[in-house]
């Protein structure tokens, strides 16, 4: 059996893309959950806003926003779905490598991406990412057909040059 979840949500926002550039629409926000589609140019030609969730379940403050044009994003973390066993939280994402719950010291990963099919890659490129820890950040971080936002377990932001990030204050993360 093969389950296309970890990447199911950037293959619609694709699907999505692909109409909406169709159909000749001008701009739109298409939101799946954990990964998003910014379409198109809005009206006053503004950039688009969006805020990165905190992964702190008692801290209702975003760890921050970022202001982009047309783009796919897509954020992974086990924050939302996972259990606790003996005082340890197993997330829902599973390490490829091991098929158990993935361990990492990243508790949330926010991929950018500007080409046409980067709904399925953002969504993808996140789980990865996640799965791979702050030990492997550079070449991400170095990327030249996305960007990132991590955050870690120590609450320190990875942010990639030139993406236009800025951290709240009071969320609890610093760069």
């Amino acid at each position: 059996k093969l389950d296309f979840g970890a990447v199911a949500k950037g293959y619609a926002c694709d699907g999505i893309y692909e109409q909406l550039k169709n159909s000749g629409s001008e701009y739109a926000i298409v939101s799946l959950g954990s990964s998003s589609l910014l379409f198109g140019e809005k009206p006053d030609k503004t950039d688009f806003k969006i805020e990165i969730k905190n992964p702190d379940g008692e801290n209702p403050v975003p760890i921050g926003m970022i202001e982009t044009k047309e783009c796919f994003v897509s954020t992974s973390g086990g924050y939302e779905r996972f259990f606790e066993k003996d005082d340890k939280i197993y997330s829902h994402i599973l390490d490829t490598k091991t098929g158990y719950p993935a361990e990492t010291d990243i508790v949330s990963v926010t991929v950018i991406c500007y080409d046409e099919n980067g709904g399925i890659k953002s969504d993808f490129l996140a789980t990865d990412i996640f799965i791979g820890g702050t030990e492997n950040l550079c070449r991400h971080l170095s990327a030249d057909d996305y960007m990132i936002v991590v955050a870690d377990e120590n609450r320190k932001l990875y942010v990639s040059e030139g993406l236009d990030f800025k951290p709240y204050e009071n969320s609890g993360y610093s760069l």
